[in-house]
């Protein structure tokens, strides 16, 4: 009885906090649209990109494979970097054409998306819901992308990552061991390699800590830690 009550006089925070969610990623939206919608390249990708996701949101069918599919939950919690945000990471770590950007958990590949056509880079992403990687192969055959963006429907845990140059990991929602585990794992980077992980830092013993920031995602805020392997 008491848990009910308790239940009930959660659900009105509940439901501003849910409104207050969705006021707050539109408005991250709408910077987007104004500050990357007149690149014409852009536009058309997040276009074909929201049609993809028009009647199954990325949050739901995240959820799905976990539920279904037995997936790591920590491992596939589907949250959003916004472009203006991932604009900034790319800007401070000096993101040049010439490197080879890696994302560690790309979700529905919107990130790649942007870091191909905004900043001429080659890109590569790892990601276990199949059907994020399904549609997003349709998205790059459509915009004529195959041959600068590369996916993998793996654990990151288990890839060769000897080709990038930069990384991109949101470890918000990890466990305690697949942070150590992921920390294990970047161990094996060569010397120089940029790496830039979100709510947790790399250790400093293997990673020098370049900068360190707040930045927003659609989640609300997150520390943003820019490292190079030492």
């Amino acid at each position: 009885m008491r848990r009910s009550l308790f239940a009930l006089l959660e659900l009105p925070w509940l439901l501003v906090l849910n409104f207050w969610n969705h006021f707050y990623t539109f408005g991250l939206w709408l910077e987007e649209a104004y500050r990357f919608y007149r690149l014409y390249p852009l536009f058309l990708a997040d276009l074909y990109w929201m049609l993809e996701y028009a009647w199954s949101s990325p949050f739901s069918l995240s959820r799905k494979a976990t539920q279904k599919e037995g997936l790591p939950e920590d491992l596939t919690v589907y949250g959003e970097t916004p472009w203006t945000t991932l604009e900034a990471i790319c800007q401070e770590i000096e993101l040049k054409p010439e490197d080879v950007f890696v994302e560690l958990g790309c979700g529905t590949g919107r990130n790649l998306l942007f870091v191909s056509l905004y900043f001429y880079c080659r890109s590569l992403g790892y990601e276990l819901v199949p059907r994020f990687i399904e549609k997003l192969r349709w998205l790059l055959h459509k915009l004529k992308l195959e041959a600068t963006i590369q996916i993998f429907c793996q654990n990151w845990f288990e890839a060769d990552l000897s080709s990038g140059t930069v990384f991109f990991l949101v470890g918000t929602c990890y466990s305690d061991e697949n942070l150590e585990r992921a920390s294990q794992k970047l161990r094996e980077l060569p010397a120089g390699v940029r790496v830039i992980t979100v709510s947790w830092a790399l250790p400093e013993a293997d990673f020098e800590t370049l900068k360190s920031q707040q930045m927003r995602f659609s989640w609300g805020k997150g520390t943003v830690f820019f490292q190079r392997r030492r």
